[in-house]
């Protein structure tokens, strides 16, 4: 059965739907994305290789926003002109990062918003997830290169010129029709239906979130339930089985590395779903 819809809920920096468009493609760091996982993710939801014929993305932070100007409206090329030219023309590293955090208030055209926002997101101490309060940026200080990485030749970690780039290889890409709910999950009414698949990766428990509209545990079981019912297969992240909570569900454990983990130590990481996972023989005891 070909791929209807792919519904990427809680995307954040859209590291499965990057990687299902295109495998070459490389989402912005932060803490909790997806990139190492991609690839075992969607191996286990069945759909590695497929090119689905439309995607919906659901993201209620400053994620949202910027999908909804590069890949819904496909204005890419203007966020990352803006990048080069506006953000560029101010220099780089740490004043640069200050200055459009703290100094600037968020800028209501989206173009500047979504360029805006890649910056600070790329430099964010520790990568954290940078936030919106009202007209303000919510970050968490610049992100230094250590004194090794220096010595290394690594140059400042807000360049704009190099987020340019990225941004232009995002917008590169060849989207098929894509909608994007720059909104909060519970605010949507979704409609995922039979050949569609949805994965959702909502802030894990226990772990540092993203802000004051995150999806707690009875939230995202709600969510789950409610979307399964609809007939398509739904694969929700987290760091631990979800099994006991939605009987008759699978779980698997999820082969990957992250670049760095939520909780900044050890975890797991696993997907819990609606229909047997894809694996090969060898691993079918781990979801029994």
């Amino acid at each position: 059965m070909s791929l209807r819809t792919f519904f990427d809920l809680c995307c954040g920096t859209g590291a499965l739907t990057l990687r299902l468009l295109d495998p070459n493609a490389e989402p912005f760091p932060m803490t909790g994305c997806k990139r190492d996982y991609a690839p075992a993710l969607l191996d286990l939801l069945g759909i590695r290789g497929q090119r689905p014929d439309r995607i919906v993305m659901v993201d209620a932070g400053p994620w949202g926003d910027f999908w909804q100007t590069v890949a819904q409206v496909g204005r890419g090329a203007e966020v990352a002109e803006y990048v080069q030219d506006v953000v560029g023309a101010a220099g780089a590293g740490a004043a640069v990062f200050e200055h459009f955090a703290k100094a600037e208030p968020v800028p209501s055209d989206p173009v500047a918003r979504a360029a805006v926002f890649a910056c600070l997101q790329v430099a964010n101490a520790r990568g954290r997830a940078v936030q919106v309060d009202g007209d303000a940026w919510v970050t968490h200080g610049y992100a230094h290169l250590s004194d090794l990485a220096r010595e290394k030749g690594f140059g400042e970690r807000l360049r704009p010129h190099r987020v340019a780039e990225r941004i232009r290889t995002l917008a590169g890409i060849d989207w098929p029709p894509t909608v994007v709910h720059a909104a909060d999950l519970r605010t949507i009414d979704l409609d995922p239906r039979e050949g569609d698949v949805v994965a959702m990766d909502p802030p894990y428990d226990r772990t540092l979130g993203y802000g004051d509209r995150d999806l707690d545990r009875g939230e995202v079981l709600y969510q789950a339930r409610m979307l399964a019912a609809r007939g398509a297969v739904v694969g929700i992240c987290e760091g631990e089985p979800l099994k006991a909570d939605l009987p008759g569900w699978y779980a698997a454990a999820v082969a990957g590395s992250s670049w760095r983990a939520r909780t900044m130590g050890d975890t797991t990481e696993w997907l819990t779903m609606t229909h047997p996972p894809q694996l090969p023989a060898v691993q079918m005891g781990l979801f029994a």
